[in-house]
């Protein structure tokens, strides 16, 4: 490729036939002993030559290599983030499932132990219930009796004094009835232990891939 050299600005009537070493610039012969003294001059041609060459190599290279590989790397890169992404997705979901595998678990394992208290509840209930209303009629009974007593001697005068022992004779007193505690509880709620570590085991973790996964 031939480079036409135009008219100098500073001095029209020669054209710039050279460049400025230090300016890297086009010049005239008259440049060179005014503004551009002692700055070293090459031929244009051969700059606009030389230059155009490794212009041309840097689009050659990239037209021929640069840019084919960086699509290949870019279709690869592409394809990595859509796996990226896909696989996160993956993760997330089978996650969920699995949170809601192991409240499913949690609720059906409620559901059971509420059952099988249940089974208990109504006869320990009942039984406790009637064990407290005998106690109660025993006290009411024993209050009453407390009464009967006291107002028996309250009288200082003897003729009454006996006539009202007489009205109350002494009672004999039924045994304080004892109390089943054992056989109306039969039962007691043994706590699991929850820990992290064990939950963490059951639901699963985050682990790197190897190298041959990753391939």
């Amino acid at each position: 490729m031939r480079f036409l050299s135009n008219p100098c600005k500073l001095h029209p009537t020669n054209k710039m036939v050279l460049c400025c070493k230090k300016c890297q610039k086009a010049i005239c012969a008259i440049c060179t002993t005014k503004e551009h003294e002692g700055h070293g001059f090459l031929d244009i041609e051969e700059v606009c030559t030389e230059k155009f060459r490794a212009r041309f190599e840097d689009i050659r290279n990239i037209r021929d290599n640069v840019l084919p590989q960086s699509r290949v790397n870019l279709a690869e890169s592409q394809r990595i983030t859509k796996k990226t992404k896909d696989n996160i997705g993956d993760m997330k979901r089978i996650m969920m499932e699995k949170a809601t595998r192991l409240k499913e678990l949690v609720d059906t394992i409620l559901t059971e132990s509420l059952q099988e208290l249940q089974t208990y509840e109504v006869p320990a209930v009942s039984g406790a219930e009637n064990q407290e209303e005998k106690m109660v009629g025993y006290v009411s009974r024993m209050e009453n009796v407390l009464e009967q007593y006291k107002t028996s001697i309250s009288s200082e005068n003897s003729e009454k004094f006996l006539s009202d022992m007489k009205k109350t004779p002494t009672v004999i007193l039924d045994p304080i009835p004892a109390l089943a505690t054992a056989n109306l509880s039969p039962f007691t709620f043994s706590e699991g232990e929850l820990r992290k570590a064990d939950i963490r085991k059951q639901f699963g973790s985050l682990q790197k891939s190897t190298e041959r996964e990753k391939s």
